[in-house]
C-alpha cells in the first residue's frame, strides 16, 4: 500500500444491545452536525439514531500491483478477511497473472516473480469472487485510496458492482498515533509492538492484510476507551478519518462527555 487520501462518509454509529428502541429515532440522522445543544437524558440526540446500532461487519483488503496507477498498472494478488465479533471469520488470498510482466522493482518489493503468477487466473476471473466474498461489508485498508482505486478499475474490467465505503488505517493513525515517527504499516507494527503474520513476508497481501487488522484493534480500542469501553463502530471511525488532525482530541473528548457509561445509561436514555 502507497500514501494516499481517503473518502468521507456518515458520523456515528457504535454496538450497543437492545436496538429496536431506536428504530423510529433515525429521523434525527438529518439533523446539523453543529447543532450539538438538544440533550435527552444527559446526552446529546445527534448521537441518539446510532446508540443501538450493531457494528457490522467489516472486511479488511490488500493489492498488490505492478505499478502504481489503476487501469494502467494490474493487480497480482489479492487478500481479504472478513471480521466479525469473534475475530477473522473467512479468508481470501489469491495470486493472480496480469498478462504483463511485473517490474522487477515490485518483485524485489514483494517477491511475488513473473514466474509465480505463471498459470494463475487473470483478474477479471478473480474479481467476481472477491466480490461475493465481500458482499456487502465496508472494507478497511491502510491508505485506502490506492486500494480502492485499484478495487474499482478491476471491477469495472469484470464488470462487476463495486461501490461500498472504504476506511482507512493510514488516516485513522495520523489523527490518533500524532506521534508516531511516520505512518506507514511497517513503522506503525513496530513501534505498537504489533503481532507479526508468522512465517509471511511484507509487502504480500495476505501479510499486510492481518497487519492491518492488529491495526485496526489497535485504534478501535483506542477510540473504545473514549466511549466508556463502547466498541466504535464504522461510522464512528469514519467520523474521526474525516477530522483534521487539530480536531481530533476535542472531538474524543466530546465522545467521552456524551456517551453513557453502561448498558443501564443506555437503557434508560432509550426509554
Amino acid at each position: 500500500p502507497r500514501q494516499r487520501a481517503c473518502g468521507a462518509g456518515p458520523l456515528w454509529t457504535t454496538r450497543r444491545i437492545n436496538p429496536a428502541p431506536l428504530r423510529g429515532a433515525s429521523r434525527c440522522a438529518g439533523l446539523p452536525r453543529s447543532r450539538l445543544g438538544s440533550m435527552r437524558h444527559g446526552w446529546n440526540l445527534s448521537f441518539a439514531p446510532f446508540i443501538g446500532s450493531l457494528l457490522p461487519p467489516i472486511a479488511i483488503i490488500d493489492f498488490e500491483t505492478t505499478g502504481l496507477s489503476a487501469g494502467r498498472d494490474r493487480i497480482i494478488e489479492v487478500a481479504a478477511v472478513v471480521i466479525g465479533d469473534s475475530g477473522i471469520t473467512a479468508t481470501f488470498s489469491e495470486l493472480m497473472n496480469p498478462g504483463v510482466c511485473i517490474p522487477s522493482f515490485i518483485t524485489g518489493l514483494t517477491g511475488i516473480s513473473n514466474a509465480m503468477v505463471q498459470g494463475k487466473p487473470r483478474p477479471e476471473s478473480v474479481m467476481p469472487r472477491l466480490r461475493s466474498f465481500l458482499g456487502d461489508h465496508t472494507c478497511v485498508a491502510h491508505n485506502a485510496s490506492f486500494d480502492q482505486r485499484f478495487f474499482t478499475a478491476e471491477m469495472d474490467l469484470a464488470g462487476q458492482r463495486h461501490e461500498r465505503p472504504f476506511l482507512c488505517t493510514l488516516m485513522l493513525a495520523r489523527r490518533l498515533l500524532q506521534r508516531a515517527p511516520n505512518h506507514q504499516l511497517g513503522t506503525l507494527a513496530r513501534v505498537l509492538n504489533l503481532a507479526k503474520p508468522a512465517g509471511m513476508q511484507a509487502h504480500r497481501a495476505l501479510a499486510d492484510v492481518l497487519t492491518t487488522f492488529e491495526l485496526w484493534k489497535h485504534l478501535t480500542t483506542m477510540v473504545s476507551s473514549r466511549m466508556n469501553g463502547q466498541v466504535p463502530g464504522v461510522d464512528v471511525m469514519r467520523a474521526i478519518q474525516r477530522k483534521p488532525k487539530a480536531l481530533t482530541q476535542p472531538f474524543l473528548d466530546r465522545l467521552t462527555s456524551v456517551w453513557p457509561t453502561d448498558a443501564k445509561a443506555t437503557s434508560n436514555a432509550n426509554d
